[in-house]
């Protein structure tokens, strides 16, 4: 059902050590959001696919996960990513990037949806260091990244919570991931 699989796709960032992610695999994810609406039906988003494990290093070097929590390492040592999808916008199509910020939400919620489906854990990353990534993966100047996600098979354990005192930090108790979420009266406007 499909609020089960909404409930389920959650931000995993500790992964599989075993597990690999396979380019076949990335194909598919991306391939899904052709079908997604886009601004004007331009459809200017490419995806620059990290699957091998020197890129992925590279990648994972310039990103930054879990800003809420205070102790220990997000991901744990040996547990990172697997595979990356690097989203972009293609500035010949589209040189107005702000314009698509909400195809690209569109795009990466159901990468999200469908890689949770296939048994794949992933996280929507929106702190990067651009430039570096960009030259590590020499990504041309006539595109920018617009967000990454980063995908593997999951390594945790994620429960969501109510918000208490308007927190709504997630956090890690007993090596559970909690995710607060509103009530649903709460986000309802009156």
């Amino acid at each position: 059902m499909f609020e089960d699989l909404v409930i389920k796709t959650r931000s995993i960032r500790n992964y599989s050590p075993d597990e690999k992610i396979e380019e076949g695999t990335l194909k598919k994810i991306v391939g899904i959001t052709r079908y997604c609406p886009s601004s004007a039906n331009l459809q200017p988003l490419k995806f620059r696919l990290v699957f091998e494990r020197e890129e992925c290093r590279k990648v994972f070097e310039n990103i930054r996960y879990a800003g809420y929590y205070k102790t220990g390492t997000v991901p744990k040592k040996g547990h990172e990513s697997k595979a990356y999808i690097i989203i972009c916008n293609d500035k010949k199509i589209a040189p107005n990037t702000q314009n698509f910020l909400r195809d690209t939400g569109i795009v990466a919620q159901t990468m999200m949806l469908y890689a949770c489906e296939q048994g794949i854990g992933g996280c929507m990353i929106g702190s990067f260091n651009e430039q570096a990534i960009k030259e590590e993966l020499k990504i041309g100047t006539d595109f920018d990244i617009m967000l990454i996600i980063s995908l593997g098979i999951s390594d945790e354990v994620c429960e969501i919570t109510e918000v208490e005192n308007n927190d709504v930090r997630y956090y890690e108790k007993d090596g559970i991931h909690y995710v607060p979420k509103r009530d649903p009266d709460e986000i309802i406007i009156k």
